[in-house]
């Protein structure tokens, strides 16, 4: 390997994460590896100590560590490509702020096994939950797919981001076709669902990663408008790739999707998010006079009541 030229890169997203960088940081500075790595880290704009406590790592470690943007605040999918296309490795490992490494080996062992098998495009792993609020742990021990896995990809997404490993040129491209909408609230599925269209995806039983389960984040929230917007956008993602690789009979599973989504926005006063969902059902698919009912209820409080004592008494479908 070329001197001074890093295998993988490793990218760290942050934002206001001053009481968990550090163990971040030094589970990633712990790895060890007969090749070079190098680890961006792409902090956007924290008002905290964050930023602070990442230049004492690049200071550290200048040869490294380096530290982006000097940028405004861009939000989770600009940041995320904005470092993948600075990476400089052959192979791209993501941990964020809050969130570490266990096992020093992660990154050889992966590495290792995407050399050794040039037609997968990524490797992920088992990982432990650490619950923030109580400090209890939760290991997960799964077996998953393995190979081709775009069709139980589209079934639900399987791969933890914080221990998977792929190759950088597949994540690239998927930027260069604008794959990564602002639309999407997050960059991880629609990234698997891309490279599992162009290769296979493996899996090591290794637990090598600490996911810490925030009281509040993207994926977990107690904001009923977030809660909504992130579980259509999954329902979006799997349409966009079900619709790319011609897997039309999934589309019916997709559409039912989308209407538990327009149901719970509705019975949860959630007025623009449940017309847009209506809107974006009729696209795809006629409304129903049940559609119409409960788009109705996401404005008339006597039709929330009506559809809460139906649910009470075991309705929904």
């Amino acid at each position: 390997m070329t001197p001074n030229i890093p295998k993988v890169s490793v990218l760290v997203l942050c934002y206001n994460q001053e009481e968990t960088i550090r163990q971040t940081l030094e589970s990633l500075i712990g790895q060890k590896t007969d090749f070079n790595i190098e680890i961006l880290i792409g902090d956007d704009s924290s008002s905290d100590q964050t930023r602070a406590i990442c230049l004492s790592y690049v200071e550290a470690y200048p040869d490294l560590v380096c530290l982006h943007p000097v940028a405004p605040n861009v939000g989770l999918l600009e940041n995320y490509k904005r470092l993948v296309l600075l990476a400089k490795g052959n192979y791209i490992s993501c941990c964020a702020g809050d969130d570490y490494w266990i096992d020093p080996l992660k990154l050889q062992k992966q590495a290792d096994f995407l050399d050794k098998h040039p037609d997968y495009g990524m490797v992920h792993t088992n990982y432990t939950i650490l619950f923030d609020e109580t400090g209890k742990t939760e290991i997960v021990s799964k077996k998953v797919p393995e190979g081709i896995v775009l069709g139980q990809l589209l079934s639900g997404n399987f791969v933890a981001a914080l221990t998977a490993m792929y190759r950088t040129i597949y994540v690239q491209e998927a930027i260069n076709e604008d794959i990564l909408s602002s639309d999407f609230p997050m960059e991880d599925y629609p990234v698997w669902l891309y490279i599992s269209e162009r290769s296979k995806v493996g899996f090591l039983s290794d637990n090598t990663a600490v996911w810490r389960k925030m009281e509040e984040s993207i994926s977990n929230t107690k904001s009923i408008s977030r809660q909504v917007r992130f579980h259509w956008a999954t329902i979006e993602v799997k349409i966009l790739f079900a619709k790319r690789n011609g897997y039309e009979a999934i589309m019916p599973q997709l559409i039912n999707s989308l209407r538990a989504s327009l149901f719970y926005a509705a019975i949860n006063k959630q007025r623009d998010t449940a017309l847009q969902i209506s809107k974006r059902i009729q696209d795809i698919d006629q409304l129903s006079v049940k559609d119409h009912l409960i788009l109705a209820a996401s404005k008339y409080q006597v039709l929330r009541q009506i559809l809460k004592i139906w649910i009470s008494r075991g309705g929904r479908n």
